[in-house]
């Protein structure tokens, strides 16, 4: 597989940054939003929830469809031209419809949530496809070192714009900026010369993408398949041509996984559904939190978790290190169990200063958790499935991203404060870190080639 070049990765790493910066300004400041006009807690975390409920529904069937695109960009690219900007504008423009009337903003809401869920897969998916397995921790962590970047700039002066402009400040800023990274990576990454074609089109549903090796262990593809290994290669129902297969074949591509390594792929994505429970309500509600029960003043929440980020940023390429030598699965456990202690002792806090103190620990354990977590996710399905794997991975995380909010602030509306909020994670992070640990066994490099159950 050839490697990206240092340019390539940084832009890859740039567009992170830029999606970094809207979700952080997203997720700071919406919730704040909402509950200035005198929205309940439940509903903000419905509202919260919508982009991940077209996360859900729509990163699958985009990740796996740009699986099969060809074009003169690539096979991924296209849907950032394409998405991106429209994302940027409605981002921009949220501030405008919360003055209208809720049901505008609800609707600017949707229209922003659908056109980040049609190319977050596909761009997440460019690294997979140019950096080899055994690289991947390394190179995440890289990206996620830039994705860092931008949630610091949001954090470090969103309250600064907020404080000057009000809630469009953030929000028009961190939409400038998706706007000019998408156009800088469209411009400088190249994808493999396999995935570009003169023109926009898409794999033939009779020929499906598959990734297979044979029991001499040669490596069988879409692009060297002969008749004489059909045979022997391919599962029964790829080789059915009813119009139920073929349209199976263009949604949800079969992957050829030995059974342990079917199992251990399901559990990977159980763990992440898990644990993106706790994530996402206190990603959602940790400003309301500081404002609410610290007294931290509106336009200075985000600033106060800039330790937290900074802790992220410095670890951000070490845990890829971390998570090649000592393992991507343990590397995960460890950072799950140790924020499951530390949201415990984060309940007991009542204070700003003790916070900032541990917040920088939460960092480093965190970020070991999301550098490692999409190569463990990839890693079975090959270099064709790169785009299938990383739909899956956020089928998972965006289904737990929808619940987590809107159950939490069910709860929160049961006991009328936030105080169950880090024992929330806490449970979501340690029931992860059990799964990850009893049930998953695969998802290291070197894993990817299998013959076996069809998934």
């Amino acid at each position: 597989m050839a490697q990206p070049t240092t340019r390539s990765l940084f832009m890859i790493g740039l567009g992170f940054f830029a999606v970094a910066a809207s979700w952080a300004a997203y997720n700071a400041y919406l919730p704040l939003m909402l509950r200035d006009i005198g929205l309940a807690a439940t509903s903000v975390g419905f509202i919260m929830a919508l982009d991940n409920i077209f996360a859900l529904t729509l990163q699958p069937l985009f990740g796996m469809l740009s699986d099969r695109t060809r074009s003169p960009l690539g096979r991924r690219l296209p849907f950032a031209l394409v998405f991106a900007p429209i994302a940027a504008i409605t981002l921009i423009l949220l501030p405008v419809a919360g003055e209208i009337s809720v049901p505008v903003l609800v609707g600017t809401v949707v229209i922003f949530a659908i056109a980040m869920a049609c190319w977050r897969a596909p761009i997440v998916a460019l690294m997979p496809d140019l950096v080899a397995p055994e690289n991947r921790s390394k190179a995440n962590g890289v990206i996620n070192f830039m994705g860092s970047l931008g949630n610091v700039l949001i954090f470090g002066i969103g309250g600064l714009l907020v404080a000057r402009f009000s809630y469009g400040g953030p929000f028009t800023m961190a939409g400038i900026l998706m706007i000019v990274a998408v156009l800088l990576l469209v411009y400088f990454v190249r994808e493999n010369e396999a995935f570009r074609s003169g023109k926009l089109g898409f794999v033939p549903l009779s020929d499906p993408m598959i990734e297979v090796a044979t029991d001499d262990d040669h490596v069988v593809t879409s692009e060297n398949l002969t008749a004489e290994l059909i045979e022997e290669v391919i599962p029964e129902p790829l080789i059915d041509s009813t119009l139920y297969s073929r349209l199976r074949n263009l949604i949800a591509p079969p992957l050829t996984l030995s059974t342990p390594q079917k199992r251990s792929l399901i559990f990977i994505l159980v763990a992440l559904f898990t644990y993106t429970l706790g994530s996402s309500a206190a990603d959602t509600f940790v400003t309301t939190y500081l404002n609410e029960v610290l007294d931290v003043p509106k336009s200075r929440v985000t600033i106060n978790l800039l330790p937290y980020l900074g802790a992220s940023i410095l670890f951000a390429i070490p845990a890829g290190y971390i998570g090649q030598w000592f393992g991507r699965r343990r590397s995960m456990m460890v950072g799950l169990a140790g924020s499951a202690v530390l949201f415990v002792i984060l309940s007991t806090v009542d204070d700003i200063g003790t916070l900032r103190l541990l917040m920088p620990i939460y960092g480093v354990l965190w970020i070991t958790v999301i550098v490692n977590a999409l190569p463990l996710t990839v890693e079975l399905g090959g270099v064709e499935h790169t785009g299938t794997l990383t739909a899956y991975y956020y089928l998972a995380t965006s289904g737990g991203a929808v619940l987590g909010p809107i159950l939490f602030g069910m709860i929160r509306d049961i006991m009328g404060d936030f105080t169950m909020l880090f024992i929330f994670a806490a449970a979501a992070f340690a029931l992860g870190g059990i799964v990850l640990a009893l049930f998953v066994r695969h998802g290291e490099a070197g894993d990817s080639r299998a013959v076996g159950a069809e998934l």
